[in-house]
């Protein structure tokens, strides 16, 4: 796989070295790893290039982060559809009623750079656009217009001539693709979810008023007034009732008989005969469970088999053999592995709305880019001023080595500006805790527990004053650990080995009453009495006293387990 790196408007390089390379299409963002490359180093901010394997169209992504290693880079970029159009700002509030998606997204891209692309889907509804950036409200369309939009672009040998956002069919497109478990889908998993199931749901429409002064109301249109009978087309609903129920789904997934209520809105809709046909339309997606299969996939175009790419929100056929099960489901989610055409990672099933396509509110940004899903940085972020309450940001993401979890607080003490960070590594061989706290710009203390199969190591690190080291385990130069001995309970056999240093000693290892059952010295060198193996039992002996300038002899009678002192 060819990328292309951009730095600004202009090419910087180009590589062909990518050691790993995951484009998730629902995140809309890439995870890559690369040899590190003094002359063609990564940088941030920078743009990478690539084409989709199935269809050979052009995509950019923006650097947002980077972790650097001695040998290699690990890249995170997000589209920048999501960069580009989350800088761009709607001051006024905007209302579109019975447009086109098309119409609607190409006024909305008015004056960003953006244009509508291919357009295989033109539903026509109406809804809100609301203050904000353009990229938050390009998603409210994806919701409003029940369509799907895609971002790419097209390139010339200067870097990036076009940008489009295409619309495309919520309903997916066939294009022939069919997969068996176990065959051409391996290591599957079938997910079954009825947490958001429905048979039946009310519908909520605009606000009219009724009277005048004191008696003035403010209602709900609804749809209690309208009367359906059933058809093939929908089930009956009758006149006064101000929910739509769909019976065969009741009595197949109702709670003892009982429908299992929801409801839908739409404060753009006055109509009670549009509101009641938007409620049906919504009650046929919501009123059965969300079926789901993962599993690695191959994509047979790139290995020149057929010509039938995997492709994100088509139709595909899936057999589950065993079962003697056919499901006719959409490609709903897909991580393509853009080196390995044998390990890409589809979700077939039942449409779930990515986050992507929710607003953004764990941070606003003024100017640059947003954190996205793949959790990117950039953005403006807060003054100092803006500060005003403690602020705490949860993350979770995968670096292709490890799963990251971070939690963040930000507070404004005393006019210093102190952040706590929480983070756990989960890699396959190692697992590291880390707190840490930093005030002002430079002050910071943390600690960090690393576990392995083999070693568990603990650092304590204060470098509000670098000379100074509150705690450094795992061979720490010039430094050493002290217990207290009275905090410590050692049962069974202890060895200390290598006690090399010239002053090396227990102190205090024999206090009191203590019996010794069996003295083993081997030799009599420099201050160390070592004795061989012997049995001392009730005799009386002489023992020799040296105390540098006098030898002594002194009476001692080993009587039993005792050694009493007899004199001279």
């Amino acid at each position: 796989m060819d990328f292309t790196f951009l730095k600004g408007d202009s090419v910087a390089f180009f590589r062909s070295d990518a050691i790993t390379a995951e484009w998730v299409q629902e995140e809309l963002n890439v995870h890559c790893v690369f040899p590190y490359l003094p002359d063609k180093e990564i940088e941030r901010g920078m743009i990478i290039l690539f084409q989709d394997p199935a269809t050979d169209d052009w995509h950019a992504h923006i650097v947002r982060q980077i972790q650097q290693y001695t040998e290699s880079q690990q890249v995170e970029a997000e589209d920048i559809a999501i960069t580009e159009l989350s800088s761009c700002h709607i001051p006024d509030k905007k209302e579109y009623t019975d447009k086109t998606a098309q119409a609607a997204l190409a006024d909305l891209l008015t004056g960003t750079g953006w244009n509508v692309g291919n357009v295989s889907s033109n539903p026509v509804s109406s809804g809100d656009i609301s203050r904000g950036s353009v990229w938050d409200n390009v998603t409210n369309i994806t919701e409003g217009w029940n369509v799907h939009i895609l971002p790419r672009v097209t390139v010339g040998t200067s870097g990036i001539t076009g940008r489009y956002l295409d619309i495309i069919s919520s309903e997916g497109t066939s294009r022939g693709l069919r997969l068996a478990v176990n065959k051409n889908m391996t290591d599957p998993c079938i997910t079954y979810d009825d947490s958001e199931l429905c048979t039946a749901l009310y519908g909520y429409g605009g606000t009219y008023s009724e009277g005048s002064g004191k008696d003035k109301e403010t209602l709900e249109y609804n749809f209690s007034s309208v009367v359906w009978k059933k058809t093939s087309e929908h089930p009956a609903k009758p006149s006064g009732q101000k929910y739509l129920e769909y019976p065969e789904m009741t009595a197949l997934y109702g709670l003892n008989g009982r429908p299992r209520f929801g409801y839908y809105q739409n404060t753009n809709i006055k109509d009670p005969e549009i509101l009641l046909q938007k409620t049906w339309e919504t009650l046929k997606t919501v009123c059965q469970p969300k079926v789901s299969i993962t599993g690695t996939v191959t994509d047979l175009k790139r290995l020149g088999y057929a010509d039938v790419p995997l492709r994100l929100y088509d139709l595909a056929i899936i057999e589950i053999e065993p079962l003697g099960i056919q499901l006719y489901k959409q490609v709903i989610k897909l991580t393509v592995n853009l080196l390995d055409p044998t390990k890409n990672l589809p979700t077939i099933g039942d449409y779930i709305p990515n986050i992507i396509y929710i607003n953004r509110e764990t941070e606003s940004f003024a100017t640059g880019g947003g954190k996205g899903s793949g959790g990117g940085g950039g953005g403006k972020g807060r003054t100092m001023e803006e500060l005003d309450e403690s602020k705490i940001v949860t993350d979770i993401y995968d670096t292709g080595e490890a799963i990251v979890i971070v939690s963040q607080k930000t507070e404004k003490v005393e006019n210093d500006l102190v952040v706590q960070t929480g983070r756990i590594d989960v890699a396959y061989d190692k697992i590291t805790l880390e707190v840490s706290e930093r005030k002002g710009a430079d002050n910071a203390l943390s600690s960090r527990i690393t576990q392995t199969a083999r070693e568990i190591r603990l650092e304590v690190e204060d470098k509000t004053n670098t000379a100074s080291i509150i705690a450094g385990i795992n061979s720490q130069s010039g430094s050493y650990v002290k217990i207290k001995a009275a905090t410590i309970n050692l049962s069974g056999y202890v060895t200390a080995s290598e006690l090399e240093a010239a002053n090396a000693r227990i102190n205090n290892l024999i206090s009191g009453s203590t019996q010794v059952r069996l003295l083993n010295v081997v030799r009599a060198k420099g201050n160390t009495l070592e004795f061989g193996t012997c049995t001392l039992t009730y005799i009386k002996t002489k023992l020799m006293v040296y105390n540098g300038t006098t030898v002594h002899w002194r009476t001692m009678n080993v009587d039993g387990n005792t050694i009493r002192y007899l004199g001279a």
